[in-house]
């Protein structure tokens, strides 16, 4: 049977919001930060996470927060942080999610992953685990993810199969860096597909959090358009796998940017709702000319909070002075970008679009 692809790699958009999927109205997706902490310190972290910070409680999710995606008809929620598995309550905040039939997608960096707790999540229905892997090696992939022992790149590795042994594994996710060359990539995607993964997913390092400082660690705009150009002629993709290019420019001289996808809720740990949680962390970036409030949306947390409200209302109020940067894409691609960079959010993206230029 042919999965459901995530991006057409065949048409004339080049993908550039950093959301890969929308929600079918009228149901909706939202995306839950159960925690800020995590086990690993990678150079690019948007969240800037580290092995402190804040944790949703399971009373919260259960008392406050369900009962409000109920009534908003959500029926997919993706569990981010930090890392989710290192929440105390992961189990009882996914048993909470799985009996009231909302699909589940876990995201991960695997490493507190074992096969125990790997054939505990099998037993939930409609599960499926995202990993992060940016490098095929200890070497390239723990320098970038701030641990580069032999043994837990051993232990990503090993959580893989078994994911994929309990038919959990969904994608791979990956940030093209320089420690890593073009050839682990190719690696990573023929190891993906063994194991049946639906898909990787290529992400350049984003400009936020962390990120912003460690922009010369990711790969230039022109070695992503030659890694993507390798992928595309090495025939890697059939029915049921896919690769996926957020962000990365084609060959195609012909490609238009696509349109800003930011339709799917962000809670993070304190509440706070967003549309799009990249526009709230490029605000913190130097050049940003917005408040990070500008795009929050009110507190899940708080008793008169309104999801379905919300998302019925809700609107992206412009009060930046237009660029005057002018190009055939205008209004399109990604608002969090054109925000990072200080520009207005109705303006151009700038990254993208130059590039397509004649």
């Amino acid at each position: 049977m042919k999965i459901k692809k995530i991006y057409n790699s065949n048409n004339n958009e080049i993908a550039c919001c950093f959301f890969r999927s929308t929600s079918q109205k009228p149901n909706m997706k939202i995306l839950l930060q159960i925690t800020e902490r995590c086990n690993l310190r990678c150079k690019h972290c948007f969240v800037s996470s580290s092995t402190c910070g804040n944790d949703l409680s399971y009373e919260d999710i259960k008392n406050k927060i369900l009962p409000n995606l109920i009534k908003a008809k959500v029926n997919r929620i993706t569990l981010t942080g930090g890392e989710p598995m290192v929440h105390k309550d992961i189990m009882k905040i996914m048993n909470l999610i799985n009996e009231n039939n909302m699909h589940i997608t876990l995201c991960t960096n695997a490493v507190a992953l074992n096969e125990r707790n790997i054939e505990q999540i099998s037993k939930f229905k409609d599960v499926h685990v995202n990993v992060s892997l940016d490098g095929f090696s200890s070497k390239s992939h723990g320098k970038f993810r701030g641990n580069e022992n032999e043994i837990i790149f051993d232990k990503i590795i090993e959580n893989i199969k078994l994911l994929s042994k309990y038919k959990l594994l969904n994608g791979i996710m990956t940030s093209p860096n320089i420690y890593s060359d073009i050839s682990e990539y190719v690696d990573i995607c023929v190891f993906a597909k063994k194991y049946n993964a639906r898909y990787v997913l290529f992400n350049p390092l984003s400009k936020f959090g962390r990120g912003e400082e460690t922009q010369d660690l990711g790969y230039n705009q022109e070695q992503l358009k030659k890694l993507r150009n390798v992928l595309e002629n090495k025939n890697i993709e059939d029915d049921n796998f896919e690769i996926v290019f957020i962000r990365i420019p084609s060959n195609n001289e012909n490609m238009t940017l696509s349109d800003c996808n930011c339709e799917i809720p962000y809670v993070f740990t304190n509440g706070d709702v967003a549309i799009c949680p990249y526009m709230v962390f490029a605000c913190d970036n130097k050049e940003s000319k917005y408040d990070r409030k500008d795009f929050i949306y009110g507190n899940i947390l708080e008793d008169n909070f309104d999801l379905e409200e919300i998302m019925k209302n809700y609107e992206f109020v412009d009060y930046i002075e237009p660029d005057k940067i002018h190009c055939d894409s205008c209004n399109k691609g990604c608002k969090a970008i054109k925000i990072a960079h200080g520009l207005s959010i109705n303006g151009c993206d700038v990254e993208m679009c130059k590039k397509l230029k004649k």
